[in-house]
């Protein structure tokens, strides 16, 4: 009974830590962090250091109390997968972030991952899909977004701020945040590419 009343219960975010890994080069990477550190507020931590250390961000959970973690960065396949598998780690500076290393340093409620080829459990066996989704779903016990394809940079981060913007000043949950946010985006013309990748 109390699992169940935990699922239903609507999540909010109340205060998101950001972590950006990837190359200051890429001009994805390059945008996110201008996006970032655009966005100022009290209840929106940037981490843009130009490392790979989980250090930072589980010090920066833990003296911030938030209650939503978000990662940024270029998903990578094992180049022996298939098309429908995902990312199995995020592109860091000096190499490979495995998904599971970011889990093991994160306690949170909510976590957002955006991130290109996030992929999708398998429909007819997802207790043995590969990628970002499975090992996201085996380690974690909150709200997720993530993202099933490769998104549009400008396009997300557009999504993704409507859909900060309606929970942290307008108080909705995450799941109606997103919706009202897509909502936005397919008002405005945009293309299924640019706005259904998120869930």
């Amino acid at each position: 009974k109390q699992l169940i009343e935990y699922i239903r219960k609507p999540r909010k975010i109340s205060k998101i830590v950001n972590r950006l890994f990837g190359k200051p080069s890429d001009r994805s990477i390059s945008k996110i962090k201008k996006w970032l550190l655009a966005y100022e507020r009290d209840d929106f931590i940037n981490i843009v250091e130009e490392n790979d250390d989980m250090g930072i961000l589980r010090k920066k959970l833990e003296n911030e109390k938030a209650d939503t973690v978000a990662i940024y960065g270029h998903g990578v396949r094992n180049p022996d997968s298939n098309s429908v598998e995902g990312a199995q780690s995020i592109e860091g500076i000096k190499g490979m972030i495995h998904m599971r290393n970011i889990l093991d340093n994160i306690v949170t409620d909510n976590l957002v991952i955006i991130s290109c080829v996030g992929g999708t459990p398998n429909n007819i066996n997802p207790e043995v899909s590969s990628g970002t989704w499975s090992s996201v779903f085996e380690r974690f016990n909150g709200i997720i977004i993530s993202c099933k394809w490769s998104v549009p940079t400008e396009d997300t981060i557009e999504l993704i701020s409507q859909m900060y913007n309606h929970t942290l000043d307008e108080g909705m949950n995450i799941s109606e945040a997103l919706l009202t946010a897509q909502r936005y985006m397919k008002n405005r013309g945009k293309g299924e590419l640019s706005w259904a990748g998120v869930e």
